[in-house]
C-alpha cells in the first residue's frame, strides 16, 4: 500500500491515528547546502529539536567517508592505524582551503570509482544500518547526514527510507556566504571563487559536486539569512512539527504563493529550463501567473491548446539561443584562427585550443537570443494586457532568480519584493542594477527592490506537509497531539518490513560483504560505474 492510499483509507478517523502510530518512528535527514551557507548549524538545530521528541540522534559527517577512503588508500596493511592516518591528513591539509580542496578532489575520485551516490550508500551501510541493527527499527532513532553534494544521494535515501526521509536545503546569498567564509575561515577572494564555483556545479566533471541541483531536491528550505541564531531553531521546530503533525500547521503566504509559481512552471515547454512566476498584491490576492515560453500573436504564449503550436520543440526542434551563440562562437574561432600567431608548429591551426578558450568565455551566458518570454515578464504582461490593478507594491514569486533583463522591468513596474527559489548564474541583475536592488530588507536604510531567498516547504511537498488526513478532532474537540510529542510517530513513516527490505536491496545492510569498508568494485569491473563514466 502506498502512503497516499494509506492516508485516504485512514482519513479523519481515530483508527487512522492508531494505524499511523503503528509505523516505525525512524527519521533520516539529508542536509544539502553550498559552502558558507551554514548547513552544519542547521543540522545541529534539527538534532536539538528532535531531543524534545525523545529521539536518539546521530549527526553523520559525510566528509568522514571521503577521508576514510583516503586513509585506506594510504594503508599498507589490512588493519591500518586510522588515528595515525587521520593525524597525517590533518597535518598535510591543515588550512581550511587546502582541506576543502582535497576533500572535493577525493570525493570526485570516490564517485568515479563507485558511483555518484556512493557517499549516501556509505552513510547507510557504515553508519545507519549498524545502528539500526543494534537498536532495532522500532527505536526512536534519527540520523542527520551533513552534507549531501549530489542529487543521486538524495534519490537513493528517498528510495530506501520513503516517508521517513526528509531532504533539507540550506541556502544563503553569495554576499552572506562570502562574509562567513572570510570571517570564520580566512578565505581569500580567489580561493572563495574557486571553491564556491566548484562546490556549486562542477559541470566539466560528470562525477563532480552538484550542490545547487542537490539543494533543489529538498523537501524543506532554510534560507539561512536569519538575524539571530534563535530563528534557525524556530524554523527547525516548525519542520519537525510538520513531520509529526504536532499541531495544526497551515501554509505561510510565501509557501502558498511559491506553490502557485511552481505549478505555473509546469506549463512551460522551454528546452533549457521551466520557470514559473506568480504575482500577488499587497493584500495577498493573486494577480497573475506566468511561465517562460514563446509568444503567440494576439497576446499571450503558445500553449497546448493553441491552434498551431509554434514553441521551439515543434518549430525547428532546437534552442534558438544556443543556436545563435554557436554561430557567434564559430565566427570568433574562424577570426582568431586567421591570426598567424595562433598557428601551432607544423602549420596546423590550434583549432581545439581556440574553441576551448571561446567556449569558456562569457559568451555561453548570453540569453537575449531566446524566443521565449520569461516567466516574470509573462506575469507582468498579463496584468498590463487585462488592465488588472495592484501591480505597484506587489510581490513576485519566481522559481528562478530573475535575469538582468527581467530585473529592470520588475523595478520599473513598481513591484517591491521578489522571492526566488533557484539561483541563476547568468543573471547580472546585481551588477547592473545595484542602485535599485536589495538582497534583504534587514539592516538596510535605503529603499529598493527586495530579493529574498525562499524559506519553507518545497513546492512539490506542499500537499505532504499540509495534509490534514491524520485528523484534527475527536468527538468534536481539537486533538492536541503536541502535548504527547514524545510518543508521536512521523506521519509519513513506512512499515518496518518495507524499510528493512529497501536497505537490503540497496546493498547497504551488510558492511562485512565488501572488503576495506568500500562499496562495490571500481569502474573497470563495475558495469554501473562504467555506464556513468560514459555519460
Amino acid at each position: 500500500m502506498t502512503d497516499v492510499q494509506f492516508r485516504i483509507i485512514t482519513r479523519c478517523t481515530t483508527q487512522g491515528l492508531q494505524a499511523l502510530e503503528s509505523r516505525i518512528p525512524l527519521l533520516v535527514f539529508g542536509i544539502a547546502g553550498r559552502i558558507g551557507s551554514g548547513a552544519s548549524f542547521v543540522a545541529e538545530k534539527i538534532r536539538h529539536t528532535l531531543y524534545g521528541y525523545r529521539y536518539d540522534v546521530e549527526v553523520i559527517d559525510a566528509s568522514t567517508f571521503i577521508m576514510t577512503a583516503w586513509f585506506l588508500s594510504q594503508a599498507t596493511d589490512s588493519s591500518p592505524d586510522l588515528a595515525a592516518l587521520r593525524a597525517k591528513f590533518d597535518a598535510e591539509y591543515s588550512s581550511p582551503v587546502a582541506r576543502t580542496r582535497k576533500l572535493q578532489t577525493l570525493g570526485n575520485e570516490l564517485r568515479q570509482r563507485f558511483g555518484k551516490d556512493v557517499i549516501a550508500r556509505l552513510a547507510v551501510r557504515d553508519a545507519i544500518a549498524p545502528k539500526l541493527k543494534e537498536v532495532g527499527l522500532g527505536a526512536r532513532q534519527a540520523f542527520v547526514i551533513d552534507s549531501l553534494k549530489r542529487p543521486e544521494e538524495v534519490d537513493l535515501l528517498r528510495r530506501i527510507f520513503g516517508g521517513s526521509f526528509c531532504a533539507v536545503g540550506v541556502t544563503a546569498t553569495d554576499q552572506k556566504r562570502t562574509e562567513r567564509l572570510r570571517e570564520r575561515k580566512g578565505y581569500l577572494e580567489d580561493e572563495l571563487k574557486e571553491l564556491s564555483e566548484r562546490d556549486a556545479d562542477e559541470s566539466d566533471n560528470p562525477f563532480g559536486q552538484r550542490s545547487i541541483k542537490t539543494i533543489l531536491r529538498a523537501d524543506y528550505y532554510f534560507a539561512n539569512e536569519y538575524a539571530t541564531k534563535d530563528e534557525v531553531g524556530t524554523e527547525a521546530e516548525r519542520l519537525v512539527g510538520l513531520l509529526f503533525g504536532a499541531a495544526v500547521y497551515t501554509p505561510r503566504a510565501d509557501e502558498f504563493a511559491m506553490s502557485v509559481a511552481f505549478k505555473a512552471a509546469a506549463r512551460s515547454a522551454c528546452l533549457s529550463r521551466s520557470v514559473g512566476a506568480a504575482l500577488f498584491s499587497k493584500t495577498g490576492a493573486l494577480l497573475a501567473t506566468g511561465c517562460n515560453d514563446v509568444p503567440e500573436f494576439n497576446g499571450g504564449l503558445y500553449t497546448v491548446e493553441s491552434p498551431q503550436d509554434r514553441r521551439c520543440w515543434t518549430f525547428g526542434g532546437k534552442c534558438y539561443n544556443d543556436d545563435e551563440k554557436a554561430l557567434i562562437v564559430n565566427e570568433l574561432v574562424e577570426a582568431l584562427l586567421s591570426e598567424e600567431s595562433l598557428w601551432a608548429s607544423g602549420g596546423q591551426p590550434a583549432r581545439a585550443k581556440v574553441q576551448g578558450i571561446v567556449a569558456r568565455s562569457r559568451i555561453k551566458r548570453l540569453i537575449e537570443f531566446s524566443r521565449a518570454v520569461h516567466a516574470e515578464m509573462d506575469a507582468i504582461l498579463c496584468i498590463a494586457r487585462d488592465s488588472i490593478p495592484g501591480l505597484r507594491g506587489a510581490t513576485l514569486y519566481c522559481t528562478t532568480y530573475p535575469c538582468h533583463s527581467c530585473a529592470k522591468h520588475i523595478i520599473a513596474s513598481g513591484i517591491e519584493r521578489v522571492v526566488y527559489l533557484e539561483p541563476y548564474e547568468k543573471s547580472l541583475a546585481r551588477k547592473l542594477h545595484s542602485d535599485a536592488l536589495l538582497d534583504t530588507d534587514k539592516g538596510q536604510g535605503r529603499g529598493g527592490l527586495r530579493l529574498d531567498l525562499y524559506n519553507g516547504t518545497a513546492p512539490p511537498q506542499y500537499e505532504r506537509f499540509f495534509d490534514s488526513s491524520y485528523g484534527r478532532k475527536e468527538h468534536g474537540r481539537y486533538v492536541d497531539r503536541g502535548s504527547s510529542r514524545q510518543e508521536l510517530i512521523p506521519l509519513g513513516s513506512p512499515e518496518e518490513i518495507d524499510v528493512k527490505e529497501r536497505i537490503k536491496r540497496s546493498g547497504t545492510w551488510d558492511s562485512e560483504a565488501v572488503p576495506n569498508g568500500l562499496p562495490g568494485r571500481d569502474a573497470e569491473s563495475n558495469p554501473r560505474a562504467e555506464q556513468q563514466v560514459g555519460k
